[in-house]
């Protein structure tokens, strides 16, 4: 049955309307919109909650110092947090739910590569932009994907930091190194026997597994002649192992990455034996940036003390202010490519500015050794690179 030539052009119009959707599902117009989004997802439950609700508290201020301002192109930001319990397929939901809400322009996170690694490709398929405050392992901006970044470092030169000062300052030639088998301790681990092998020195290797609290065993197969131990893994199984060494009588100079710069869990939850401990870190002493200087007083007046990554998620995000203001309208791909487009941005999280290269990564990113003095992590070296 042929319809009226009224209906017909109903329906044409209906139609083209629905392919037009379809053509453009992750954009929302700018000027129509009341408001968007910005997603963060990490670890907002459990002993790590610490870490993922720094990051979205960064956010939220960040968000209400913009809407102050009267927003984006005649938007309000809406900040949504999620918890990916730092597991993988928790990850995967949280990202598709982000990929799901079109409002959603961008994402804050996760923090943990393992979970990174496991939600990449889902925001690559939907052109959604992540920018990581701490995620570290190398293959993350190896994928050759346009939607992550990271304002942090690489385990990959944060490795060879550690290595290189237990080569250059304790001038061990006898190592040992443990790690908590998760990607992302292992994966710095890894980074440490390669240094420490190219320089001719054969570090024994061992691993523990996060969540016991008893590694005496392991630790007794170390040599007491050991001269430094590396920990590749997170605060609370770090806090263990340097009293159960300092238990089992080990002298050896005690070096581990970011995930021990935590002073409630690693070094009051030692209670004294991380004492000279050394903590390769990917983020400043946030006392140490002047232009940081307001923001911390406003976080800690609201949260307390600042957390250690949370003016990477501070500059992450308003990158991604910026990206949306560039390009002009609240369109997924556009914002993703002017992130890419980030050079010398000056923020709060170093006193450097933030240049991406093509990988995602951040050019001008330092890293960091603090060594515990006096149960506080005190800046040893600032260690920079060649572009």
């Amino acid at each position: 049955m042929r319809g009226s030539r009224k209906t017909s052009a109903v329906l044409a119009i209906g139609v083209m309307a629905i392919v037009f959707l379809m053509a453009a599902p992750n954009r929302v117009q700018a000027g129509a919109a009341k408001q968007f989004k910005i997603g963060v997802m990490g670890p907002m439950t459990g002993d790590q909650a610490r870490w993922g609700l720094d990051l979205l508290h960064t956010v939220e201020l960040a968000a209400e110092e913009l809407n102050a301002k009267g927003g984006l192109l005649g938007a309000k930001v809406v900040v949504v947090g999620e918890d990916d319990q730092h597991n993988p397929k928790v990850g995967e939901a949280v990202a598709q739910k982000f990929v799901d809400d079109k409002e959603v322009m961008g994402v804050i996170g996760p923090y943990n590569s393992a979970v990174v690694l496991a939600i990449t490709p889902i925001y690559e398929k939907a052109s959604v932009v992540h920018i990581g405050a701490s995620f570290s392992n190398p293959k993350i901006t190896e994928q050759g994907f346009k939607t992550v970044f990271r304002v942090n470092s690489r385990d990959d030169r944060q490795g060879p930091a550690g290595a290189e000062y237990i080569l250059q300052t304790v001038k061990a030639k006898k190592v040992a190194v443990l790690d908590d088998q998760s990607t992302f301790g292992k994966g710095v681990a890894d980074e440490v026997v390669k240094k420490l092998e190219s320089s001719g020195v054969k570090p024994t290797r061992a691993v523990i597994k996060a969540g016991d609290k008893d590694f005496r065993a392991v630790l007794g197969t170390i040599a007491k002649d050991t001269q430094a131990i590396y920990y590749g893994g997170y605060a609370p199984e770090a806090a263990l192992l340097v009293q159960q060494l300092k238990e089992l009588g080990h002298k050896a100079a005690f070096v581990g990455d970011d995930g021990l710069f935590e002073e409630e869990d690693f070094i009051k939850a030692a209670g004294g034996a991380a004492e000279g401990a050394i903590v390769t870190a990917l983020a400043a002493p946030p006392e140490s940036v002047p232009a940081a200087k307001d923001f911390i007083k406003k976080y800690e007046a609201k949260h307390g003390t600042i957390g250690p990554y949370s003016l990477n998620a501070y500059d992450g995000v308003n990158i991604i202010f910026a990206a949306i203001k560039r390009a002009g309208k609240f369109d997924r791909k556009a914002i993703a490519a002017e992130v890419a487009k980030t050079k010398d941005y000056k923020g709060i999280s170093s006193g450097r500015p933030v240049t991406f290269n093509a990988k995602g990564d951040n050019v001008n990113a330092a890293i960091y050794i603090y060594k515990v003095q006096d149960n506080k992590f005190k800046l040893v070296k600032e260690i920079t690179f060649d572009k």
